[in-house]
């Protein structure tokens, strides 16, 4: 039987029945080229890799591209990789670093242009697949005359009447409507504040970081090649383009949105078998269930990461029924108290392998970890600390999996009597469900299928012209 997922595909119109081209030109030894862009962060970064293995595994060339400071792990894992950011010999700064004013803006601008029409030039993809927040460089790529499709790493970005925003912890319904409604307003209209200052003062410093960049660079862009791609402008920091699009859960798992146009909810994508961190297994005892404690490569930039892993620590070093694995960095340790016999403290630590073992997950919502332990069936804890992870806890709430706690008022008895209620049976059912229904979302290639439809279209379009 055929997934809600596969069908939605199909009508579509992307996926074609017949044997496609690209079928017999890999056979024939000319493997198209994928191109992937991928923006500098792990966890914008592990999904694609996975679909990259996937792609690799069926006879694809991938590339990936993107800043400097991922070039040598891309490479260790066997990959070609093209960087976006090479210094420039004026040493200007590039579009990646900060730009002191709007000229400056416009010169990093002109030479990433030529930089990643060098790169199409040499590597001549098939198909170029952008991280959303990067949707802007798709409109180099149509100038070009390449294909190209955009996925999302976390759930879609853009207002949604049903849809909490995603700074929101807030489940949807009846009741939670006008909230919804009254925080997408008022995050909106931040927005095009942000917006309409920058504009305002061309002397304002212009980097990744702030909030009207993307926007900044979307409008210039579609300013020097007069393209038609359209943008959905109602979004949280990038306008993204309404091109087809992949989102990587399946698609009961989001919520139950108005708009979908353009939009494939391609499963889980995620690689069991990932290289993981060495750990020393011998020191988890055989009598005690297992908890694990995560809070997430970006938690170092959260000021109340530390007050969040102190409680959790306090909490666990208390009871003598679990033991304790937490995951932080060293400046976080150092703001730490002793931990007691029932808490191990480590800088990093093999995620998958430690679900498969863990009674519970104490996480900070963001959506690789919680997709992670929806599919392994893990009930979590989450401590949301900022971004997208306050929505993303609301979700596994919504699916009750997951008790959600606000880190901002946590105390140590609101998060001891979620540690005991999280182990309650209907949380337990609702694990099962999660895990039963990540298992069949990933048991169809649906990423790989969207990118041999997209494939199949192009070629057809070829065909017909």
């Amino acid at each position: 039987m055929q997934s809600r997922s596969q069908l939605r595909l199909e009508s579509s119109g992307l996926v074609s029945r017949e044997p496609s081209l690209t079928l017999a030109k890999r056979a024939a030894g000319t493997p198209p080229t994928i191109l992937l862009v991928v923006w500098p962060e792990y966890g914008h970064v592990v999904t694609p890799l996975a679909l990259a293995k996937q792609l690799r595994s069926a006879g694809y060339r991938v590339v990936f591209a993107g800043v400097r400071t991922f070039e040598q792990p891309m490479r260790k894992l066997g990959y070609e990789y093209v960087t976006l950011a090479e210094s420039r010999a004026d040493g200007a700064p590039t579009l990646f670093d900060f730009l002191p004013d709007h000229s400056q803006f416009c010169a990093a601008l002109a030479v990433f242009v030529e930089v990643f029409r060098a790169a199409l030039a040499a590597h001549r993809p098939s198909l170029i697949l952008f991280d959303s927040l990067y949707s802007a460089f798709g409109i180099i790529a149509s100038d070009a005359g390449v294909a190209w499709a955009i996925y999302e790493t976390d759930l879609p970005r853009e207002y949604d009447p049903g849809v909490p925003p995603p700074h929101l912890m807030q489940e949807p319904g009846p009741q939670a409507t006008e909230r919804i409604q009254a925080e997408w307003n008022a995050h909106l209209e931040r927005s095009y504040a942000y917006l309409a200052y920058a504009d305002s003062r061309p002397d304002l410093g212009r980097a990744w970081a702030t909030a009207y960049f993307p926007r900044i660079l979307t409008r210039a862009l579609q300013d020097r090649f007069g393209t038609t791609v359209p943008f959905d402008t109602n979004t949280l920091y990038a306008p993204v383009a309404k091109v087809p699009r992949m989102v990587f859960c399946p698609e009961a798992f989001d919520f139950d949105r108005v708009n979908r146009a353009g939009t494939h909810w391609v499963g889980p994508c995620i690689d069991y078998e990932r290289r993981e961190p060495d750990f020393a297994w011998d020191s988890l005892p055989a009598n005690r269930r297992i908890a694990y404690c995560a809070l997430g490569t970006q938690s170092a930039r959260q000021p109340n990461a530390v007050k969040a892993l102190r409680t959790v620590l306090e909490v666990f070093s208390a009871r003598d029924d679990y033991f304790l694995v937490l995951v932080c960095n060293r400046h976080q340790k150092n703001e730490l108290p002793r931990a007691g016999s029932s808490v191990m403290l480590v800088e990093r630590a093999p995620q998958l392998a430690l679900l498969r073992r863990a009674s519970v997950a104490l996480i900070h919502g963001g959506f690789n970890s919680l997709k992670e332990c929806a599919a392994l069936g893990v009930p979590v804890i989450a401590l949301p600390l900022g971004m997208d992870q306050p929505r993303n806890a609301a979700l596994a709430r919504h699916h009750g999996f997951a008790i959600a706690l606000d880190v901002n008022r946590l105390t140590r008895s609101e998060l001891d009597d979620a540690v005991s209620a999280v182990d309650s049976d209907p949380v337990r059912q609702a694990c099962a469900r999660m895990k039963s229904l990540f298992a069949e979302a990933a048991a169809e290639p649906l990423a790989l299928r969207f990118v041999e439809a997209m494939l199949a279209t192009l070629e057809n379009g070829i065909e017909r012209a």
